[in-house]
Order: structure tokens, then C-alpha cells, then sequence
């Protein structure tokens, strides 16, 4: 019910709908709070920016104004702060947007959501998507965009983020920080919270010697199947030759032999991976077969038990990155990929923790061989960087009039060319237009 919508009330304090006088006015108090509220937190959102120009916090002996938010303004932490100075600052640029939450059409939970993929050109658009959705939905509509993205567009699940709120007892909290400060002095660097709990997890999997089987479902493009058994299974807690001899991953997960893309299995939900994680899982592997056939296969392992044990051995049980002392987690890496020409054999294959071995599959670490020497390069960016190159430099071609074909195209190459080279959003662009006139030669 809308708020300026015309309500007949009966003898009896009844609409003629049926419904409660009192209740009819309590939705319409309700509305008017939500509405005062909007205009509320754009009046905040406004203070914050001049706060900002003015660096307020500083007057007040606080170190930053998200500082100064949390101890003066009762937010409940900096995580909070920040989020509501990211949205603040955000606004400006969206008028519409700003009109979507001061008009009630919009509240200022979903103008978070959109202000991480809505710019002057979209905004309108992804304004009309919000206003039949809840929060809960925005999230999820917006997860894996990027700016200038429109609702449709095929997500990258490279971006999608999931938020765990977790509600723990101090001891718990000390122990889950114990165990980040080992970890990160383990890896030598600083991990983030999904790296600490997928360490975690595996670990516990780890221990329980999980063989859950693995299959690989039919992808909605395409008729093709294909069967990989994994399950994560880091070194460490075990030390029998028989499990170190084990491919590492028993998580279920499924494959498209076509597409490439994976989904992985667990709790009752399936989330697709991002491409670095399924490289990742068919590095080291076990594969069940094709699911469409009815014959049963003898499950081949990517790298033979006996293989993997000496390769474990030879690099002493421990990630071989240089800096890193990680002894669990471990997968067995192909320094050349198999789909590259490489062969499972020992110069070829190398111990690698979990976080390293992703990190080399988004291309955020090369290893290659120089003279027989291993060498390691840790690029200045991260994937969600790379990603979002790529999607602008895809953008600006569709901005000078190629097809999508055509785009698609130009990227395949502009991809391998750029391979893990770590270059500007120029860079990237003139590498495309290169392809570009190449092909309209």
C-alpha cells in the first residue's frame, strides 16, 4: 500500500479490503519512519563528506573519521564506519540514486549494494531491479559486477564475496586470532579472513580423511560431462606414505568439460568457483569418469600416489615458495600446465601451500625456469584488479562500436598476450585495439 493511497474505512474501523483501521495506520507510521530515516542518513552522508574535507577526526585526537565514528558516534566498528563513508562518498555521483533514497523508492541497505556497480549511466536501471527486491536480493544481483555493469550481464565469479557473521566466545576469538598470527607467519605475509578459514577447514578435513566422491554435473550451455573426486586433503596432520601419496582434493566438486566452469559441493549448497580455484582442483586430482556413461571407471589420479610421495619428499613437506614455511595444505603444482605440454614428471612438479597455489592460478605469482634455477614473481596487483581491468578494457571496446563476437574475440587475445604481466588500464587497452586493427586488416 502505497503511502498516498486512499483508504475507505467502514462504520465497523475496517477498510474495504477487510483490513484493520489500526493496522492500516501503523503500516502508514511505519512508512513515514522508514522515509524519515532515508532522509536522515543522506543528511549524515553529507556531514560525513564535509567531516572528510575538513579531517574532523583530527580536532577530536582521533586517528581517522572512521575512528571518530565508532567512538563518538556509537557505530559499532570501523568495518561499519567505513562502509558508511564508502556509500557517503559514492552519492555525489549518483543523483538519481540519491533521488531513489530521499523518495523512499530506495533504502540506504540497497543503495549499499548498488553504489558497488552503479554509475550515472546504469544507476536507473538498477534502481527500477532494486525496487522489487529486499536487501537480501540486492546482494546477491549485485554480487560478481563490477562497476558499469548492467543487472544482466554474465557475472565473474572471481567477485563474488559471501559474508559469514559469526557470533563467538572471547576464548574462541583469541584462539581463531592465535591460529591467523601462525598462519601468517607460516605463509610470511598477511593473509585475509577467507585464506585463515579455508586453511582451517582443510585442516579439519584433513584430520577426518574425508574421500567424499566427486562428480562433475552438466553445465546449463552444454551436453558435456566429465568426473573429477576431489577432496581438500593438506599434509601434515597425516604422515603415512599411504595418505601423503593421496591427491589433495575430496571436496565434491563438479566440472563442464565444455565451459570449464566448476561448482563445488558442501553444507547442503553448491556456489560456483572461480576459474583459479578449478585449475587449482584439477592440478592435483583424482578423475571418476564421465557421469553420462553407465561404465564405471577406475579412478585415475592426475599425478600417480607414488609420484606425489617423492615430490613431497624431495621439497621436505613444505610449500616451496621462498618466505613461506607452510608444512600443511600442500598440493603437488605442474610448473608447465598439463594443457600447456607439461608432463607429470619430477622436474616438473613442485610442493605448494593452498594460498600459493591459487595465487599462481590468478596469476598473482609466476613460477617459471630460468637455466634450471626455479624462479618466483609475485605481481603488484590481485585478481579482483585484473578483473576489473578486463572488464573495463571489454567495456571501452563496446564503447567503439565492436559486437559482442567480436569483443569476445579481441579479449581471447588480449588475455593471453597480457598473460600475468601486471600493466595499467592504458596498457590493456592498446594491446586490444591492437587486435582489433589486426583483424579488421
Amino acid at each position: 500500500m502505497m503511502m498516498n493511497e486512499r483508504v475507505e474505512i467502514g462504520g465497523d474501523g475496517r477498510t474495504a479490503s477487510g483490513v484493520d483501521e489500526k493496522l492500516v495506520a501503523l503500516h502508514r507510521r511505519l512508512k513515514r519512519i522508514a522515509q524519515a530515516r532515508a532522509h536522515l542518513d543522506l543528511q549524515e552522508a553529507e556531514a560525513l563528506r564535509e567531516a572528510q574535507r575538513l579531517q574532523l577526526w583530527r580536532q577530536f585526537a582521533h586517528t581517522s573519521l572512521a575512528d571518530y565514528m565508532v567512538n563518538e558516534l556509537g557505530y559499532s566498528s570501523h568495518r561499519v564506519a567505513e562502509e558508511r563513508l564508502r556509500v557517503a562518498n559514492a552519492l555525489p555521483a549518483l543523483p538519481a540514486l540519491t533521488e531513489a533514497i530521499q523518495n523512499g523508492n530506495i533504502n540506504f541497505s540497497q543503495a549499499k549494494e548498488l553504489v558497488r556497480v552503479a554509475t550515472p549511466e546504469t544507476e536507473k536501471v538498477w534502481i527500477e531491479k532494486a525496487q522489487e527486491m529486499n536487501v537480501r536480493e540486492v546482494e546477491q544481483a549485485v554480487a560478481g559486477h563490477v562497476k558499469g555493469d548492467l543487472p544482466e550481464d554474465p557475472i565473474d565469479p572471481r567477485l563474488v564475496r559471501k559474508s559469514m557473521w559469526l557470533s563467538v566466545r572471547p576464548e574462541t576469538e583469541v584462539m581463531f586470532r592465535e591460529v591467523k598470527q601462525a598462519l601468517d607467519k607460516e605463509r610470511g605475509e598477511k593473509l585475509d579472513d577467507n585464506a585463515v578459514l579455508e586453511a582451517i577447514c582443510r585442516a579439519y578435513l584433513s584430520a577426518r580423511r574425508a574421500r567424499t566422491t566427486t562428480a562433475v554435473t552438466v553445465s546449463a550451455e552444454t551436453n558435456a560431462t566429465s568426473a573429477i573426486e576431489a577432496a581438500s586433503v593438506p599434509r601434515g596432520a597425516e604422515s603415512s606414505s599411504k595418505s601423503a601419496g593421496a591427491a589433495p582434493y575430496r571436496v565434491a566438486v563438479t566440472l563442464c568439460k565444455e565451459c570449464k566452469r566448476g561448482w563445488q559441493h558442501g553444507g547442503g549448497r553448491v556456489e560456483e568457483m572461480t576459474p583459479a580455484a578449478v585449475d587449482r582442483a584439477q592440478c592435483d586430482a583424482q578423475w571418476i569418469g564421465d557421469l553420462d556413461s553407465n561404465v564405471v571407471e577406475r579412478a585415475r589420479q592426475e599425478i600417480s600416489s607414488a609420484m606425489r610421495r617423492k615430490v613431497l619428499h624431495r621439497d621436505q613437506d613444505r610449500c616451496q615458495v621462498p618466505g613461506c614455511l607452510s608444512h600443511t595444505n600442500l598440493d603437488v603444482h605442474h610448473i608447465q600446465h598439463v594443457a600447456h605440454g607439461g608432463k607429470n614428471e619430477l622436474p616438473n612438479l613442485i610442493t605448494l601451500c593452498e594460498a600459493h597455489h591459487l595465487a599462481l592460478h590468478d596469476g598473482t605469482l609466476a613460477i617459471t625456469r630460468v637455466n634450471g634455477e626455479l624462479q618466483f614473481r609475485h605481481e603488484g596487483r590481485n585478481s579482483f584488479t585484473r578483473a576489473t581491468r578486463e572488464v573495463a578494457t571489454r567495456k571501452a571496446l563496446r564503447d567503439r562500436g565492436f559486437d559482442r563476437e567480436c569483443t569476445a574475440e579481441i579479449m581471447k587475445r588480449t588475455l593471453t598476450h597480457v598473460g600475468v604481466n601486471d600493466l595499467s588500464d592504458e596498457q590493456w587497452l592498446a594491446i586490444a585495439l591492437s587486435y582489433a586493427e589486426k583483424r579488421s586488416m
